[in-house]
């Protein structure tokens, strides 16, 4: 007597949903990993915008453009280059460049640098931060940039 076997033909349940689960893990680390490098990208980049507008304001003063000091306001939006001793928000020389709002930013309202010297009034320290890494720049009395 010969009996006929059934071939199997397919996955069977289980393997089908460990190759689900094993597909899921490996997809969730790699969004996890994208994401992480996406937001170290965005502080990177605003934090080279900021350093690029200190240096762009230190060497307007420093070059005595307009025989006045320069300086930059940290807005909430936004950063404000101006010249003079004081900001004022009705000078329609004042440059206004967009920042990312949702990565704050640590430190004084503004700063300005000194004509020819290029000195501010204090060290001070600017510190950028985005879910726990941050960037920092100081700036010393003599108007150098240290990051």
């Amino acid at each position: 007597m010969i009996f006929a076997t059934k071939t199997k033909r397919g996955f069977t349940l289980i393997e089908i949903l460990i190759t689900i689960a094993i597909t899921s893990i490996i997809l969730g680390a790699g969004l996890l990993i994208t994401t992480g490098a996406y937001q170290g990208a965005i502080l990177q980049d605003q934090f080279n915008l900021f350093l690029s507008l200190l240096e762009k304001v230190r060497n307007e003063a420093v070059n005595n453009v307009d025989n006045e000091p320069h300086g930059i306001r940290v807005e909430e939006d936004r950063y404000v280059l101006f010249g003079g001793s004081y900001y004022d928000p009705v000078d329609l020389e004042n440059e206004i460049v967009i920042r990312a709002d949702h990565i704050p930013l640590i430190g004084p309202t503004e700063i300005i640098f000194q004509n020819l010297s290029g000195e501010t009034a204090s060290d001070t320290q600017f510190l950028l931060s985005l879910n726990g890494a941050q960037r920092k720049i100081s700036v010393d009395k003599s108007g150098r940039l240290n990051w």
